[in-house]
């Protein structure tokens, strides 16, 4: 299995407010009795521009304006390739 890990950012809000967060995408190829796998999943905490803790600011965020800061985070991943 390959993975990778990347600190990505995320911008919310009129104000664009930077987050980051690491993302963790893997590649099993599978063999002959296994078919292939992949994924990506957040594996850190959601961090603001000054470095705060901001796990609770955003699953606020996403309940308020019903937005989906793990398909965001992902979104930032894969653009960085």
């Amino acid at each position: 299995m390959r993975s990778t890990t990347e600190l990505v950012t995320v911008y919310l809000g009129e104000k664009e407010r930077e987050f980051t967060v690491e993302v963790e995408a893997w590649y099993d190829g599978g063999d002959y009795y296994t078919p292939p796998d992949s994924g990506m999943e957040i594996v850190s905490d959601v961090y603001d521009e000054n470095n705060n803790n901001a796990n609770e600011l955003v699953e606020r965020y996403e309940r308020m304006f019903k937005v989906d800061f793990e398909t965001l985070a992902f979104d930032s991943f894969e653009s960085l390739f």
